[in-house]
């Protein structure tokens, strides 16, 4: 393996960038078209004041929410605070559910990198939950409904996405190489009636608070067959659109990635096909470093652990193909731009990929046996600029059989 021009090297010391060596790859991909990361990172520090702005949008809900659960007093069994570290550490809320059990959580506060780069994340992305020794859940919003089908202690833990090593919430040696800090709180509420009823009860007071919420409840269409990634962990980016029945895709200031599981030899016929409209991205500036990895995609995962993913890029070429630039992911996922736009955003572009010649040209010659799954890849963490887009018809084919993933 060629050793990394110094930019590079430069740019992996600051954390901006991973590191080169997973299993397979021969001579990078360090980034063919890609801007150097230290020119990216120097675009994306000019831009510390809109995110600022973005950020600052925020800071008056903490009053706003105490004032409108106040108003909503009468609909309340209890309710309680909860302040959470900002260090990775699993807290006993001190609250023990039994199955059938059910918590409204709302989340106020930041969990900052870096004040003065203003890198931070917002609570719909970095608050974790499990219930006694069950498996971890993230908040999809700055809300969660909090149901139990088993008894145990209700815990809370401020962390990134892929902080964790396993799903019992183990903490992740490859996290992200900075000081966290944050002023990060919970307000705990049972409410005295069913969910359903008090929270519709609350939005009828006041719908600025509890609106989202009771919302929530009945209009997300939930998508068959597919599965949250649990390292990234559940959202609600991903729904059925009502009047196409494509797969709508709506981000802002989150993350979501969705598996469909397949099984097919990953040979010389093997095309992934599909249709996209993208309306928004969620970056303005190369996705290629850690902080301004904000993009909307489809992809396939391989046997071997690794994934090829397809993307639409704000300002690189088409055919530009990159490492992830985060931890962990950085040892696994690839990068190919197919779209920009110049294409034209607002139209339905089809798409069809040959799998095995797209593994050899971007990741190696040491080719996999299957396809494993494919995934719908949405993220807006970093920069909290929306993006959405919508997909239809995909499919995998062979020679011999055709996998429908969504019509």
């Amino acid at each position: 393996m060629t050793k990394p021009p110094l930019h590079y090297r430069i740019a992996q010391r600051l954390g901006l960038v991973g590191h080169i060596g997973y299993s397979g790859l021969v001579n990078g991909p360090l980034g063919q078209n890609t801007p150097s990361p230290l020119y990216t990172f120097m675009l994306w520090l000019l831009k510390r004041g809109e995110r600022r702005k973005l950020r600052q949008a925020d800071d008056s809900y903490k009053n706003k929410l105490d004032a409108a659960i106040n108003k909503v007093a009468n609909e309340i069994s209890s309710h309680s605070a909860l302040p959470l570290p900002t260090n990775g550490t699993w807290v006993d809320s001190n609250i023990v559910l039994e199955p059938g059990d059910s918590i409204t959580a709302f989340a106020v506060g930041r969990l900052f990198f870096s004040k003065s780069m203003e890198i931070s994340l917002g609570t719909q992305t970095c608050i974790w939950y499990r219930i006694g020794t069950g498996n971890i859940n993230r908040f999809s919003n700055n809300f969660e409904l909090i149901s139990s089908d088993h008894s145990g202690p209700l815990y809370f833990c401020v962390a990134e996405p892929g902080a964790f090593k396993s799903q019992a919430g183990d903490p992740n040696e490859n996290r992200l190489p900075y000081k966290k800090t944050g002023d990060i709180e919970l307000r705990l509420i049972r409410w005295k009636q069913a969910p359903k009823l008090s929270i519709k009860a609350a939005a009828e007071i006041e719908p600025s608070v509890f609106g989202d919420v009771y919302q929530s409840l009945s209009t997300c269409q939930e998508l068959h067959h597919w599965r949250h990634l649990w390292r990234t962990g559940k959202s609600d980016i991903f729904s059925v659109d009502e009047s196409d029945g494509s797969i709508s895709c709506r981000t802002h200031g989150d993350i979501g990635i969705i598996q469909y599981p397949v099984d097919l030899p990953l040979d010389k016929d093997l095309s992934l096909s599909w249709s996209w409209l993208v309306t928004e991205l969620p970056s303005d500036i190369s996705e290629t470093i850690r902080h301004t990895h904000d993009y909307l995609s489809i992809a396939v995962e391989f046997d071997d652990g690794l994934d090829l993913t397809y993307m639409w890029s704000s300002t690189l070429e088409k055919d530009t193909v990159f490492q992830c630039p985060l931890p962990w992911w950085d040892q696994r996922e690839t990068h190919w731009v197919l779209r920009n736009p110049q294409d034209g955003t607002g139209r339905w572009f089809d798409e069809q990929r040959n799998l095995l010649e797209d593994y050899t040209q971007a990741i190696g010659p040491s080719v996999p046996a299957r396809v494993v799954s494919v995934w719908l890849i949405a993220g807006s963490r970093w920069q909290n600029i929306r993006g959405s887009c919508q997909y239809r018809a995909i499919k995998l084919a062979n020679a011999e059989e055709t996998v429908v993933v969504h019509p």
